[in-house]
């Protein structure tokens, strides 16, 4: 592989040849002049491709932004979703212990019902026996 400095040097022969210059200093200024239009289109070349970097920075930034809103969004809603199911188990639990409640009181009617009603056909049996 040529270096650059190898490939300047054959660059100016062929520049001579072609050109049939008279002096190598012609030649060297040639050369100078095709170098430094060279380093210019590279380095309009870099500037361009630093501003595309930049900007894909600056979007990379802004998105970033944006997806941190949202992930703060998300945690608080997530929050709110916690406290809500705590409230709603709690809320389960005191309905739950209330129909327990009620069916013990119920099945108690029932079984008080139950003793009046044997009650009510003892008296009636013993009544009417006498």
């Amino acid at each position: 592989m040529k270096t650059q400095l190898q490939s300047s040097f054959d660059e100016l022969l062929k520049i001579i040849d072609r050109k049939g210059f008279k002096s190598e200093k012609t030649a060297f200024v040639q050369l100078d002049n095709d170098l430094l239009r060279q380093r210019e289109e590279h380095t309009r070349v870099l500037e361009s491709k630093m501003k595309s970097a930049k900007e894909m920075m600056a979007e990379c930034a802004e998105l970033t932004k944006e997806q941190g809103k949202m992930i703060d969004r998300i945690d608080s809603e997530i929050d709110v979703t916690k406290e809500t199911s705590e409230k709603a188990k709690n809320e389960m639990e005191k309905a739950k212990r209330g129909q327990k409640r009620k069916k013990v009181a119920c099945l108690f009617t029932v079984f008080l019902a139950l003793l009046v009603f044997i009650g009510v056909i003892v008296i009636a049996f013993v009544l009417g026996n006498i």
